[in-house]
């Protein structure tokens, strides 16, 4: 399979493991079961991962998974128990928005 690029060069993807040979149909699902199975334990990985964060001087931290799921939410009595604690949602939802992020950035580094 050969596609033209924009500068008139041929480039072959047959051989390619982005696109597996589709003269040999049992190959290519071996391909990608093989490439199903790698991103699994990709994600599994990043699953088990726990990230944490606050927002500036805020106490209250949010902890999420490597896929972004949330896990957890430390609020601090003390900030319920302020003159405007309706603030609190704005900081809880900067804190989950941080750790998530953070998450991301990090699987994106393998890390």
């Amino acid at each position: 399979m050969s596609h033209e690029e924009s500068d008139g060069k041929s480039l072959d993807t047959t051989n390619s493991p982005l696109h597996p040979n589709q003269s040999h149909p049992s190959e290519a699902r071996a391909v990608y079961m093989q490439r199903i199975a790698e991103l699994k334990r990709t994600l599994q990985a990043g699953a088990q991962r726990r990230y944490s964060a606050k927002v500036g001087d805020a106490p209250i931290r949010a902890t999420v998974d490597g896929t972004g799921k949330l896990l957890g939410i430390e609020v601090p009595d003390a900030c319920l128990k302020q003159a405007h604690p309706q603030g609190v949602s704005e900081e809880i939802v900067a804190a989950i928005r941080a750790a998530r992020a953070l998450a991301a950035r990090e699987q994106a580094k393998g890390k």
